[in-house]
């Protein structure tokens, strides 16, 4: 279970806790099997205990982060609520995708490097143009920045 308060869009009273199932990921941790199902939950205690804007991770059971990176040091992380965007996931899902990699020119012709060097060029060739998750934190950092 998680505790999250953010600011309420609907009207001006401040902040609002979110409810209901997410998805949590550490924001640099680009593996698909980094993906956690949690619960976000609400309650009176947390609500008086909690500073809003914060994410709050449960200590019984277990841990959401287990075989990740995870450190909790002031490390940013995404929560995912939108319903249809669920829909496909499971919390026994934590299994590692299979990238699938295509060439620079964006063509449907996967490409299959022979080595990690060939990899890591491929990484830097492709990637920087499609990572929507980082230009979406960098944007919001910008804006938090601004308050």
């Amino acid at each position: 279970q998680v505790f999250f308060m953010h600011p309420s869009v609907d009207d001006d009273s401040g902040w609002s806790v979110l409810t209901g199932p997410v998805v949590i990921n550490y924001v640099s941790d680009r593996d698909p099997g980094a993906l956690r199902m949690a619960e976000a939950v609400d309650s009176p205690e947390l609500r008086k205990k909690c500073k809003p804007g914060l994410l709050y991770f449960s200590t019984r059971g277990r841990m959401l982060q287990e075989g990740l990176s995870w450190d909790y040091d002031g490390d940013y992380f995404q929560i995912v609520s939108n319903q249809e965007l669920l829909s496909g996931f499971r919390k026994e899902d934590t299994r590692t995708a299979s990238p699938v990699l295509f060439g620079p020119s964006r063509s449907d012709s996967a490409v299959t490097p022979r080595t990690l060097t060939e990899l890591q060029g491929h990484f830097l060739d492709t990637f920087p143009a499609h990572d929507n998750i980082g230009l979406y934190h960098y944007q919001w950092q910008l804006v938090a920045g601004e308050s």
